[in-house]
């Protein structure tokens, strides 16, 4: 299984292994894909991450809203006394928890329905430490962590990635 955000990263590494999953299955394995939508209330890219579903095809798809987790994490902080020194510090942070809420989301239903968490890490983001430390950057499987942006970028061309969310740029 699979957070879907919309960008190439996930929407390769999720294809992928949908892929896979259909292989396996030829092979007379048991194997299933499932793609989820972890969306901190209304996303601003919703409609990238749609179209991501649709070129994927998984064979299961959920959404797990993670704003209420997220907000309620962030308000027993401040009741426990926690400032924040600005606005961006607390950015920062809320947006440290809501990665990691994300990889809390992805490791029940991983539990639930047996089986595995595949991230979405790269080498670019692994050589620069651009990941959220117990969050984002936790994983079973890390299928493009040997990859470039440019090579996953290269991989979604060949397997027939919409353009956009080929050469969309990261947030």
């Amino acid at each position: 299984m699979l957070g879907i955000s919309g960008g190439v990263d996930s929407t390769v590494a999720a294809r992928m292994a949908q892929l896979a999953a259909e292989r396996l299955r030829l092979a007379g394995k048991r194997a299933f894909f499932v793609a989820v939508r972890l969306p901190y209330g209304q996303q601003h890219d919703e409609a990238d991450a749609a179209r991501a579903l649709d070129f994927i095809q998984a064979d299961h798809v959920m959404q797990v809203d993670i704003q209420p987790a997220v907000d309620a994490q962030r308000d027993a902080l401040e009741a426990a006394g926690l400032l924040f020194s600005d606005k961006s510090a607390e950015d920062f942070v809320v947006g440290n928890i809501k990665a990691r809420q994300r990889m809390v989301a992805q490791y029940a239903i991983a539990g639930a329905m047996d089986c595995l968490v595949i991230g979405t890490d790269q080498a670019a983001e692994a050589l620069m430490g651009f990941f959220t430390k117990h969050g984002d950057g936790a994983a079973d499987l890390l299928p493009l962590r040997g990859l470039t942006k440019r090579r996953v970028r290269a991989l979604g061309v060949v397997l027939g990635a919409p353009a956009r969310l080929i050469t969309k740029l990261p947030t």
